[in-house]
């Protein structure tokens, strides 16, 4: 067989040193953790920025939501107390209608009464009358007297158109009264006498009106049971209350009047006022929401 060589002997000496990282390497990598370090300090510091925004945003919502609950619930109070202030409205209104209506009953009572008692006088008045203007038209000279009433003579007596003859000579401004009439829904005026309260609120009354109002007032026959007018809510303004004024100085039975919002100056006050010194009846006078300084 062939002869194999022994393998040679492994060479003896110092082994060569492992591989080092070098200075500059190691410096690049901390630099760059730094760098990194840093960079998550600042998106850090941008998320607690975030949250802070968001923590607000949030507490803001929950006062605009308690706010809107709390404007809700007074919303709902003041419709409550809204429809309360209606029905109450409502009510007084009926029941001042009620009186009103009390009011007219007593007033034809008293006019039927004072007809039954005076219809002999005006009875012979209008015979009298009647005779004259025949002797006028006529020209015959006639000396016609008043016979007793009877039955069928009072049947035919038209006592509208002679009290409102003798009214209307009383107080020449109730001549002129017929858009005034409308608006109080009246057919005439003799449907006041004996009337104690008259609501004529929110009627759109003029200052001619209060004029008219004012001739009312001054006016023994149609005044001389009223005690309460109610004027509130028209446009009456200076002119018109100046004359209701004025009217307090004949006036004696109304004890209560109401003139609000009537836009009313300095000028009706002072009116009000002196009519007052004279006027010693009317204990309650309201002059709410006009126009009148200090």
């Amino acid at each position: 067989p062939p002869s194999t060589a022994p393998p040679p002997p492994p060479a003896t000496g110092p082994l060569p040193p492992p591989p080092q990282a070098t200075g500059g390497g190691t410096t690049d990598n901390l630099d760059r953790l730094r760098v990194q370090v840093g960079r998550l300090d600042v998106e850090k510091a941008v998320a607690m920025e975030q949250l802070r925004e968001l923590q607000q945003e949030n507490a803001r919502l929950a006062a605009e939501l308690a706010e809107s609950a709390a404007k809700a619930t007074a919303a709902e109070q003041r419709a409550a107390a809204s429809e309360r202030f209606t029905a109450e409205m409502e009510r007084r209104r009926d029941a001042e209608e009620r009186a009103d209506l009390c009011g007219e009953a007593e007033g034809f009572t008293a006019f039927r009464l004072s007809f039954s008692k005076h219809s002999p006088r005006l009875a012979a008045e209008r015979k009298s009358a009647e005779a004259k203007a025949a002797d006028e038209t006529c020209g015959v000279e006639s000396s016609a007297t008043a016979s007793p009433p009877t039955v069928s003579a009072l049947s035919k007596l038209d006592l509208t158109k002679l009290q409102s003859a003798q009214l209307v000579q009383k107080s020449p401004r109730l001549s002129q009264c017929e858009p005034f009439l409308r608006k109080v829904n009246l057919a005439r005026m003799e449907e006041l006498i004996g009337r104690e309260r008259i609501n004529w609120k929110g009627k759109d009354l003029n200052a001619d009106d209060g004029e008219v109002i004012a001739s009312v007032l001054e006016n023994e026959q149609f005044s001389a049971a009223l005690a309460c007018a109610n004027l509130d809510r028209n446009q009456m303004r200076d002119v018109g209350v100046a004359a209701i004024g004025r009217s307090l100085r004949t006036n004696r039975c109304l004890t209560t009047l109401r003139l609000n919002q009537n836009m009313v100056g300095d000028v009706g006050a002072s009116a009000i006022g002196t009519g007052l010194k004279v006027h010693a009846a009317l204990t309650t006078l309201s002059l709410q929401s006009n126009k009148i300084g200090d």
